[in-house]
């Protein structure tokens, strides 16, 4: 048996949505969420690739996200760097096997330990201390798979939060809509006074008894 870790946190989830998705083959479009995800990450990997990038395929709030990014890290912090790796590992007590794709991978030059680099984009608390690091902590499936795959790895979870700033629009107080790029600057200001909230990343591990 083949699977992924978007199946399985599907079945965990919902047994019926599990049910359409992969039974069923019965799918609706994509949220707006999944679809803002999609893009930051192809964004974040060319970032890590250290390759040219643009913000023209992505929408205000997600600009402001990414620029916000690149102030924050300036650059990515590991040697030899890939991105978008696939990978495979047969659990043999159980017969399945687990594939997907690694966001990135590069080599710690402090530690000279393999890091696997796992993006998150979400509009909840990321605060250390937060319920949000509280399951990812203890729960998260993807760890454990990629620990699997790679046992003297470790996981760096590296999350970006989505502003809750709206634009704004015309009424008694203001004579035009907001513009996008005032948006992305007013975005911007907020990110710069409160980096912590917005950027966080921390190292993630599973022991062998976990």
């Amino acid at each position: 048996m083949i699977l992924t870790n978007s199946e399985i946190a599907c079945f965990q989830r919902c047994e019926r949505e599990w049910q359409h998705r992969y039974v069923d083959h019965r799918t609706g479009p994509s949220t707006d969420s999944q679809s803002r995800g999609t893009r930051i990450h192809a964004w974040l990997a060319e970032w890590w690739r250290g390759n040219p990038y643009n913000f023209v395929s992505l929408e205000p709030v997600e600009a402001a996200m990414v620029k916000g990014y690149d102030a924050r890290w300036s650059a990515a912090h590991l040697t030899h760097v890939r991105a978008c790796v696939p990978f495979e590992v047969e659990l043999t007590s159980s017969g399945v096997t687990l594939i997907g794709e690694l966001d990135a991978v590069g080599i710690d030059p402090g530690s000279g330990m393999t890091v696997i680099v796992e993006h998150k984009s979400t509009t909840q608390d990321i605060s250390p201390g937060s319920q949000y690091w509280q399951e990812r902590i203890s729960c998260d499936p993807q760890v454990s798979t990629y620990a699997r795959a790679y046992p003297e790895a470790y996981v760096l979870y590296d999350v970006l939060r989505v502003p809750a700033l709206r634009l704004l629009e015309a009424n008694s107080r203001r004579k035009a809509a907001e513009t996008p790029e005032e948006y992305v600057a007013r975005c911007i200001v907020a990110m710069s006074e409160e980096p912590d909230k917005y950027f966080q990343r921390a190292h993630l591990v599973r022991l062998e008894s976990e």
